[in-house]
C-alpha cells in the first residue's frame, strides 16, 4: 500500500530502496 503512495508523489522506490526506508519515514511523518 506504501508504493503507489509513492508513484503518486512521483517517487520511485524500486530505483531509490536505499531511501525507500527515509522516504517512507518523512512521507509517514506527514
Amino acid at each position: 500500500g506504501v508504493k503507489p503512495f509513492y508513484e503518486s508523489l512521483g517517487f520511485d522506490i524500486e530505483e531509490r530502496s536505499d531511501d525507500e526506508g527515509r522516504f517512507r519515514g518523512v512521507l509517514r511523518d506527514e
